[in-house]
């Protein structure tokens, strides 16, 4: 039992700190010095939830973050016995897992996304407030301005300029744009619509095939650095690959045939008397017929969905997909999918954190 403590008028304020219930007794002493009875008031002291943990520092690893972070300042009145680590990631719900009192867990986080983490302390009683959330978090990247200005070099062969680093940052962390997104936005631009795309057509019509990884490599640098798609096509016409193909055939023959081979149709007639005409008077060459037709419009939307997996590929990998992998994105492409899903899909692979680490 506590002492007395007396008051004359209004007692101050009585502090409880011990857990479980106390009980406070008070009683009046009139001038007469005459007591009254006691009135026994109860007060039960509980544990509460914790506070909020301070704000974890967050380090990005190969599919992983590390984090650490302090503890709360009010326990509740029971000691910490874990905390919680959520991750969440745009377009997917969050992950939460549960880890011990050390203030500092590694968990898992997907490659080529966009994380934010924040943890809450958790006691005898329940989960407590969450912390602040940490900056954004871009594995393997030591953030997301590390992986705007890899893209920009691997992609462009340049550094990104301020502002593209800045807008770059902003688009896939508050933007809604996924990290692949970006990248595929690249992959799209002239430097690479206007060299790599018109290469790989080019391949296809003329040897009915994908490019191999030596060749594509070699062209697209000559095309980056000048040389004409003309050039290019003269060159693949007088190849033994293309000879052995169309080399013995007639001007109309060769005619009916590439149509045949690369818009899967014969020609109209007046079009395979024009193009006959042509060949055969030498005013066109079977190298520049190639060279227009790999880059009509009716080929270039025949072979988009063909064309757009090995620019993914090239972009996040710099190889070529083999032949599963080409068919499975043709597939995906050709059921709604795109290039920032296909892209997407290589961040997610063990190779792509190797190659950018």
């Amino acid at each position: 039992m506590g002492p007395w403590s007396e008051a004359i008028g209004l007692h101050p304020a009585v502090t409880v700190s011990e857990l479980g219930t106390s009980y406070v007794e008070a009683r009046t002493l009139d001038l007469n010095g005459n007591l009254s009875a006691s009135k026994i008031l109860p007060v039960n002291v509980e544990h509460t939830a914790p506070g909020a943990p301070g704000r974890p520092d967050v380090s990005a690893r190969d599919a992983g973050l590390a984090s650490t972070w302090a503890p709360p300042g009010d326990d509740g009145g029971s000691a910490v016995t874990g905390y919680d680590v959520e991750v969440a990631t745009p377009g997917s719900a969050p992950s939460v897992t549960r880890v011990g009192p050390s203030g500092a867990a590694d968990v898992a986080a997907r490659n080529g996304r966009v994380h934010e983490l924040r943890v809450r302390a958790v006691n005898t009683v329940a989960p407590g407030a969450w912390s602040e959330s940490a900056g954004p978090a871009l594995p393997p990247f030591s953030g997301p301005a590390a992986y705007v200005a890899r893209i920009y070099q691997d992609l462009l062969g340049r550094e990104p300029t301020s502002g593209e680093l800045t807008d770059g940052v902003a688009q896939i962390t508050t933007g809604g744009m996924r990290p692949a997104d970006l990248a595929s936005l690249l992959m799209s631009s002239p430097p690479w619509s206007g060299t790599l795309s018109p290469v790989i057509r080019l391949y296809r019509a003329s040897f009915l095939r994908l490019p191999d990884a030596s060749g594509l490599a070699y062209w697209e640098d000559r095309a980056r650095t000048g040389t004409t798609h003309r050039y290019m096509s003269d060159h693949f016409t007088q190849s033994e690959e293309f000879k052995g193909r169309y080399g013995t055939v007639s001007n109309r023959e060769f005619v009916r045939q590439v149509y045949q081979n690369i818009f899967e149709r014969n020609p109209e007639a007046p079009g395979w008397d024009f193009w006959t005409d042509e060949l055969d008077s030498g005013r066109w060459s079977r190298g520049r017929v190639m060279a227009y037709y790999s880059e009509s419009k009716e080929y270039r939307d025949r072979t988009t969905n063909v064309v757009l997996p090995v620019v993914g590929y090239w972009g996040a990998l710099d190889r070529v997909p083999t032949r599963v992998e080409q068919d499975l994105a043709v597939t995906a492409l050709d059921e709604g999918g795109s290039l920032g899903d296909l892209v997407d899909g290589i961040y997610d692979r063990p190779e792509w954190a190797a190659h950018v680490t």
